[in-house]
C-alpha cells in the first residue's frame, strides 16, 4: 500500500545513536582547501548547501541518499552545483536535477545510503570514474583521501565553506561499505555526499560515497562503496526503494543497521547533512 510519510530532510531522524546537531565542527576535520578534485560539488535546494555530491558521468553525479531521499518524488526541487576554484560556487550556478534514484533498499536498509542524481545537463568540469572491482581485506591500510564542503563550525552555517580535503587510512571493508578511524582528519556536517578516494596503483580512485561520522566529527567515518553497487550503478532507473532481485555481497546482518562502534556517551554514527531543508512529505511504496 503507498503511505504518506513525513520526512526531515535536514537530519531530524537520525540513525542510531546520535547526538542532536550543535556540536563544535569543522569541515574534512584535520584537512586543507584545495583546487584539486572540481568534480566535488555541491547539492543545493531553494539555494541553500544541503550536501555534497561527485559527478561520475557528464550528467549524472553521486551522493549520500539520507541528503536528497525526501525528494524522490520531487527531483527537480535540486541543483547541484561545481566549479573549478577552491570556494563553494554560488547558487545561480547549479545545474538542475531531472531524475533521482535511490539505492536498492536503503528506506528499510540505512546502511544502503547511496543515490544516483540525473542532470538536466552537461556538468562545467570532467567526471571521475568510480572503482568497480571488489575491494577487500588486503586493502587495508592504504590511504584514503576524502574531499567535501562541509561546514567549518557549527556556529557558521552561513559561512562561505570551501573544497577540503583530508588524508586517513583504510580501517575496515565493510559488505556494502568502508570505515576508517583517525584522530587527524575526517568528515563532519555537510560532507555527507562526498567523495572517498582510495590510493591505488593508477593513482587516486573513487572507491565510496561519504555518508558517516560521529556528532563531534571526530575519529569515525564511513562510506558507502561503489564496487558493492557497480551493478546497479549501470543502470540505476532499474530499480529504486526495495528490490528483491539485486545480488549483494554476502552479509550475515543485513537488518542490523549502520555499527554503532560502541556509541561513547553521545553519537558513534550520524548522517553528515545541514540543518537547512525543513520537513518535505513524500510517498512511499511499500510492498
Amino acid at each position: 500500500m503507498r503511505q504518506a510519510v513525513l520526512v526531515l530532510a535536514a537530519g531530524a531522524a537520525l540513525v542510531g545513536c546520535a547526538a542532536p546537531l550543535g556540536s563544535t565542527t569543522a569541515p574534512i576535520f584535520g584537512g586543507a582547501a584545495t583546487t584539486d578534485h572540481p568534480e566535488v560539488g555541491w547539492v543545493i535546494f531553494d539555494d541553500s548547501f544541503a550536501c555534497s555530491a561527485v559527478l561520475v558521468g557528464a550528467r549524472r553525479a553521486l551522493t549520500a541518499a539520507h541528503c536528497v531521499y525526501a525528494f524522490e518524488n520531487d527531483p527537480g526541487a535540486l541543483g547541484v552545483v561545481f566549479a573549478a576554484g577552491t570556494e563553494r560556487p554560488a547558487p545561480e550556478a547549479a545545474v538542475g536535477v531531472t531524475e533521482l534514484f535511490l539505492a536498492p533498499e536503503y528506506t528499510t536498509n540505512p546502511v544502503n545510503d547511496l543515490a544516483v542524481l540525473e542532470l538536466a545537463g552537461d556538468a562545467p568540469v570532467a567526471p571521475v570514474p568510480y572503482r568497480t572491482a571488489a575491494l577487500s581485506d588486503d586493502d587495508l591500510d592504504t590511504p584514503v583521501r576524502l574531499v567535501g564542503f562541509g561546514m567549518q563550525s557549527a556556529d557558521d552555517e552561513g559561512a562561505d565553506r570551501s573544497r577540503r580535503v583530508g588524508e586517513v587510512t583504510l580501517g575496515e571493508v565493510e559488505p556494502v561499505a568502508v570505515r576508517w578511524f583517525s584522530e587527524d582528519a575526517g568528515l563532519c556536517y555537510g560532507d555527507s555526499g562526498g567523495a572517498v578516494y582510495l590510493d591505488g596503483p593508477g593513482g587516486w580512485e573513487l572507491a565510496a560515497v561519504a555518508t558517516e561520522g560521529d556528532a563531534q566529527c571526530a575519529t569515525r567515518g564511513a562510506g558507502v562503496r561503489t564496487d558493492a553497487f557497480a551493478d546497479w550503478l549501470a543502470n540505476p532507473g532499474t530499480t529504486s526503494g526495495d528490490d528483491d532481485d539485486v545480488a549483494w555481497p554476502d552479509d550475515d546482518d543485513d537488518d542490523a543497521g549502520p555499527p554503532t562502534q560502541g556509541c561513547p556517551a553521545q553519537a558513534a554514527w550520524l548522517p553528515l547533512l545541514l540543518p537547512a531543508l525543513g520537513l518535505r512529505r513524500r510517498n512511499l511504496q511499500e510492498p
